[in-house]
C-alpha cells in the first residue's frame, strides 16, 4: 500500500512539473464599435492571448487589418465580461466587432 501510494504521488509530480504556465507579458485596451477593429499586431513571442470585453462582441485572429473582419469565418462569440483565452500563431491582430461601444482588454501570455 505505502509503496503505491508512492508510486502514485511521484507521478502526479511528474504531471505537475509538465504543466504549461504563461504569464502575461503585455496588456492593453482597445475601443470597439459597430465597425471593425483592429489591435495592434501581437508580439512574435505571444504564446496565447486573453480577452475580455465590456459588451458582447466577435474576435478573430487574422494577419490582415479591420478592414478584412468580414471575410474571416473563424470568428467566435465573447460575451460580456466572459474572459476567453485563444492560442496565438504568431505576429496577428485580434479583429473585434460589437452591437455597441465597449473596451476590448487584450492580455498577451507568453511562457
Amino acid at each position: 500500500m505505502k509503496k503505491s501510494l508512492l508510486a502514485l504521488m511521484i507521478s502526479l509530480g511528474a504531471c505537475a512539473a509538465h504543466a504549461d504556465t504563461y504569464y502575461p507579458s503585455t496588456a492593453y485596451n482597445v475601443s470597439i464599435g459597430t465597425t471593425a477593429a483592429a489591435s495592434q499586431p501581437l508580439n512574435k513571442t505571444t504564446d496565447s492571448v486573453r480577452l475580455v470585453c465590456t459588451v458582447d462582441c466577435y474576435v478573430a485572429l487574422e494577419s490582415s487589418s479591420a478592414a478584412a473582419f468580414a471575410a474571416v469565418s473563424a470568428y467566435v462569440l465573447l460575451p460580456a465580461d466572459w474572459p476567453i483565452t485563444l492560442k496565438s500563431l504568431g505576429s496577428k491582430f485580434v479583429l473585434v466587432s460589437a452591437g455597441s461601444s465597449g473596451i476590448l482588454n487584450i492580455t498577451e501570455m507568453s511562457k
